[in-house]
């Protein structure tokens, strides 16, 4: 029992010296760069990068290495500076044909973001459904929620948790009637109320099939979007802007992302190349003039840019210096053979998950060896035989340095054979 107590103790200690461990030698080892952002500008057609570095001092240049002052940036730049081109009065009027009124500009510039974690997460299957036509100009939340399971959706007040029967049925034969099969498998929405008006939920039903449901006037609108996608959808990401140009963006289980256009839910696929949305974060960007699509990985900028027609115009990726070194990589191998994550990159849940580093085999097959000398060291101090508990060398091969701290930690296992010349 006891045996079985220390090796318990071991395992567990594994666990948290490989969780933690790596994340101090990381904090300790890892570089630093300086912070560069991608712009386009629709006056000259050219990349412009916008770098600030440690201390906070912010530099701008063209692709081409100019250097410019703050405010030849931003002249570059007037959809992102308009107020302050306003000011100094030099906001064009017109840029290559197309008209500019600055006082269109909230409408008219729309920019949505996308995360990995965006991807997968917790979800309570209670779906706050706003009123989309109130008479009011600010949105309020309900004090319903509504559910979709069995094979009705129910909306439970949440003052007195009781199911308001009548809005139950209502919305059951809408979603019914448009084809929808119960139950929902997932549900996406903006669920603020500071947005300008609510586009409702998407609904993914029990074949797959997308439907978009809103609630105009107490009444249930319900529109199948996709009933023969064959990837299947994700992810979308619903947003709600003045303009009504989009619905939002969507993901599907390829991996490929579209832009789902105002008002037909016409599904456009991205113009990005190699781009995963598992580990990628994507900021698409709308103006009078452009899309432009920025995908950030850990090491490189990539941005593309093409006209309302989606037609390809430019595009460029810039490589950044990376913030782990070879050498510090090799040495992670060297002292972890895993690493224990807490999470996923495309997921916000929170759970255990081992990563062997297979980079750097050598490396690993290396520190496997220091970690079993300094064992063989440490069991000569203590006047152990070498062939005493084997399954404390497997902990060895099997972890690394983090297991030849955890059986230090956790000590000899009591009654082994003292090797000879030492007292027992």
């Amino acid at each position: 029992m006891t045996v079985l107590s220390r090796y318990a103790a071991v395992v567990f200690a594994v666990l948290i010296l490989s969780t933690f461990l790596p994340r101090f030698f990381w904090q300790a080892m890892e570089g630093q760069r300086n912070r560069v952002d991608m712009f386009y500008s629709p006056v000259n057609g050219e990349f412009l990068f916008q770098e600030q570095d440690r201390y906070g001092r912010v530099f701008y240049r063209t692709e081409h290495g100019q250097e410019l002052d703050q405010k030849a940036f931003a002249l570059l730049l007037p959809f992102r500076y308009a107020r302050d081109l306003m000011r100094w009065g030099e906001m064009p009027g017109e840029l290559h044909g197309v008209a500019i009124d600055a006082d269109q500009l909230q409408r008219d510039v729309q920019q949505v973001r996308m995360r990995p974690t965006s991807m997968d997460g917790p979800e309570i299957p209670l779906y706050f459904v706003m009123e989309a036509a109130s008479g009011f100009v600010d949105l309020e939340m309900p004090d319903e929620v509504m559910r979709i399971s069995g094979s009705r959706a129910e909306f439970v007040r949440v003052p007195d948790n009781t199911i308001h029967e009548e809005k139950s049925l209502l919305f059951t034969e809408s979603l019914a009637k448009a084809g929808f099969r119960f139950p929902a498998e997932r549900a996406w929405a903006n669920t603020s109320t500071r947005k300008p008006f609510d586009w409702g939920w998407f609904l993914l039903d029990a074949e797959g099939t997308l439907f978009h449901l809103m609630q105009v006037r107490g009444q249930a609108r319900v529109r199948p979007v996709r009933k023969d996608f064959t990837p299947g959808v994700r992810y979308v990401q619903v947003e709600e802007h003045p303009g009504r140009h989009v619905f939002g963006l969507l993901v599907d289980r390829e991996g490929r992302a579209y832009r789902m256009n105002f008002p037909d839910y016409d599904l456009r696929p991205l113009p990005m190349q190699d781009f995963n949305p598992s580990t990628m974060r994507l900021t698409w960007r709308r103006d009078p003039l452009v899309h432009q699509y920025t995908v950030e990985e850990k090491d490189a900028l990539t941005m593309t840019i093409t006209d309302h027609e989606d037609r390809v115009i430019r595009h460029m990726r810039m490589d950044l210096s990376p913030l782990r070194s070879g050498f510090a990589r090799q040495s992670e191998a060297f002292f972890f053979p895993f690493r224990v994550f807490q999470s996923v990159p495309d997921s916000s849940y929170l759970t255990l998950r081992m990563v062997w580093n297979n980079d750097f085999l050598m490396a690993r097959i290396m520190g496997v060896l220091v970690g079993l000398g300094f064992f063989v060291l440490w069991r000569w101090r203590q006047g152990i035989a070498w062939s005493n508990s084997p399954v404390d060398w497997l902990v060895i091969i099997a972890c690394g340095f983090p297991g030849l701290m955890a059986l230090i930690w956790a000590g000899s296992v009591p009654g082994q054979v003292k090797r000879p010349g030492r007292a027992v």
